[in-house]
């Protein structure tokens, strides 16, 4: 079915909820449990059981109360192959002309990198939409442009955007480079941009 994927509110699918951990992880470094639940409204029990599994893996050090990420590109890497089903699921949504939607989206994987002079062409990229904003984005569709899909998602945007190449917006590196591993398509060229 060709929808967009939409990220539902704080409780959402367990697929989501993992995602906004990661965020927070990513966006902060060291981190406490309290906080990443908060930020990422899900309960702290869900919350160390993803450090659980992060720590087992050499990702996160756990210490009391808090985690501390040790391993960014393992973490990015994790994160874009629990993606990866996600995205596999839903058809491409829409074709777009970058330029017109510019001030609407966040533009992640495949699309950043084309942004960023990495790749040819935005194909298959992912961008992100506020909820509020759906209506606006779907009223500039263009048969004629480029496949995207579109991820619905307001937690997104509580992190600032990079501005790039006028007014183009990514997400934190972290986020573009897991969007481009999903992908399947231009991973190693998105780790590039992890410190």
């Amino acid at each position: 079915m060709n929808r967009p994927i939409r990220n539902h509110g704080k409780r959402g699918t367990l697929a989501v909820a993992r995602e906004r951990v990661y965020r927070v992880l990513a966006v902060r470094g060291e981190v406490s449990v309290s906080e990443i639940a908060r930020e990422a409204g899900v309960s702290r029990r869900y919350v160390y059981r993803i450090l659980g599994e992060l720590s087992s893996r050499g990702i996160v050090a756990l210490h009391p109360g808090k985690a501390v990420l040790v391993d960014r590109k393992a973490l990015v890497l994790t994160w874009g192959f629990m993606k990866r089903p996600i995205l596999r699921k839903y058809s491409v949504v829409a074709y777009f002309y970058p330029r017109e939607i510019c001030d609407i989206v966040l533009f992640s994987g495949t699309a950043a990198l084309w942004i960023l002079g990495r790749v040819l062409y935005p194909t298959m990229g992912t961008i992100y939409v506020h909820p509020e904003k759906t209506g606006e984005l779907m009223e500039k569709k263009n048969p004629k442009g480029y496949p995207l899909r579109i991820i619905i998602d307001e937690h997104i945007f509580k992190y600032k955007p990079v501005k790039i190449r006028g007014n183009f917006k990514l997400p934190f590196p972290e986020q573009f480079a897991a969007d481009a591993i999903a992908e399947g398509l231009y991973g190693t060229e998105a780790l590039e941009y992890i410190r």
